[in-house]
């Protein structure tokens, strides 16, 4: 079965040095902060996968614990929950895999 549970956790869980978030705009030229974007495409469902991507493409040191570290309160309200948005969370990593693989990226 497909899942869309959250393995590496929130941006706001982990420690991400500041320059490794700057992004070149083409537009003016530019250092800015661009967060939820990957290849140019911009998070419409997930807030942070296009982050972790480019910070997983653009290479560097990283390290992974498995052991939780935090947790989050679920209740049936959430948007995780409605159908809508589940649907707009696996097309949206349908788009990542295709951009992946169209990039030569990670595949």
């Amino acid at each position: 079965m497909f899942s869309i549970k959250n393995f590496l956790g929130e941006l706001s869980t982990c420690l991400i040095r500041k320059e490794n978030l700057l992004t070149f705009n083409p537009l003016t030229g530019e250092k800015m902060f661009d967060i939820g974007v990957f290849c140019g495409v911009k998070d419409v469902a997930y807030g942070d996968i296009g982050t972790w991507l480019n910070l997983f493409k653009a290479g560097g040191e990283c390290v992974f614990i498995k052991e939780a570290l935090n947790s989050y309160r679920s209740h049936p309200a959430q948007n995780t929950y409605d159908l809508s948005i589940r649907l707009r969370l696996i097309l949206e990593w349908l788009n990542y895999l295709t951009i992946a693989w169209l990039n030569n990226v990670f595949l």
